[in-house]
């Protein structure tokens, strides 16, 4: 079975809102959806709310009848075509997020997060991390670093205006350099970074545009600060799912594709006429006896 999340997506289906100006950061205990796209060496990002809460994801992110939903980075506002014209489109890396650090720091599930990870990463590799790890990355100092200074920028709030930044009913982006005043950058050492401050070594990305690959839950797992968290691959039954950054004949699009677990119709009437078939082979070998 390629999903181990059915039980937890029907658990976790709270309160979702659909459209979310700032996006909704870790204490809010249901996180919001972002997509980062970053230049390593010219050390720029651009930043984007998907618009989908943590909860409302992971209830739709793993159905048995599938689930697919698209961005367009280039048609979101005029923020991504400044930011193109700032990089070398060959270097752009990227990573989709969200994050809950609403419970404590100990407390088993409390502290929850969504990510993609390296393409062809192993399951085994992917949930190396140690729950001491894992806390201090989806703490405030890294994580919520960065969605706290990225949300001062852009459209993700109205500049002056202290409220706007905690207002989740309008998706925003921005464009932030490592020389930007806080950690807006999404590659910056002390912030997120792709390896939340190198705490995350061993989920390091190097997805380049065109790149598909899994999308994972974590959570503190049980045990000691040394144990290794727990760790969910998106997907159902029979599917896994994937996050992909292309770039196409209508510009840059990030799409989330999840294959239905349910046959089709088509499938139903191929097995129904297979299983006939078996039943007038036995009867005539009756008939023959």
């Amino acid at each position: 079975m390629k999903l181990k999340m059915i039980a937890l997506a029907a658990a976790t289906m709270l309160s979702g809102v659909s459209a979310m100006a700032a996006i909704a950061p870790a204490v809010s205990n249901n996180g919001e959806l972002f997509v980062s796209v970053f230049d390593t060496s010219a050390k720029i990002s651009y930043t984007m709310d998907l618009g989908i809460r943590m909860d409302t994801f992971i209830a739709d992110g793993n159905s048995e009848g599938g689930y697919s939903k698209s961005w367009s980075l280039a048609l979101a506002d005029g923020n991504f075509t400044s930011f193109l014209s700032q990089v070398n489109a060959s270097n752009l890396r990227w990573q989709v997020m969200a994050g809950d650090n609403f419970g404590g720091a100990t407390v088993i599930g409390a502290q929850r997060l969504l990510t993609t990870v390296r393409a062809g990463s192993s399951d085994a590799v992917i949930g190396s991390p140690t729950n001491v790890q894992f806390a201090s990355g989806i703490g405030e100092t890294q994580f919520g670093a960065f969605l706290a200074a990225v949300n001062t920028t852009g459209s993700h709030s109205i500049p002056g205006d202290l409220a706007s930044r905690s207002d989740y009913a309008v998706n925003g982006s921005s464009v932030n350099a490592e020389t930007d005043a806080g950690k807006t950058y999404f590659g910056e050492a002390g912030g997120t970074s792709p390896t939340f401050n190198s705490n995350f070594t061993q989920l390091k990305l190097d997805n380049a545009v065109g790149d598909s690959t899994s999308f994972y839950y974590m959570e503190r797992g049980a045990g000691s600060n040394a144990a290794k968290i727990h760790t969910v691959e998106f997907g159902n039954s029979l599917n896994s799912a994937t996050f992909s950054l292309t770039n196409g004949a209508n510009g840059y699009s990030l799409d989330y594709t999840l294959a239905t677990a349910v046959p089709e119709p088509g499938t139903y009437a191929l097995m129904l006429a297979g299983l006939g078939a078996i039943g007038l082979i036995g009867r005539r070998r009756q008939s023959a006896r």
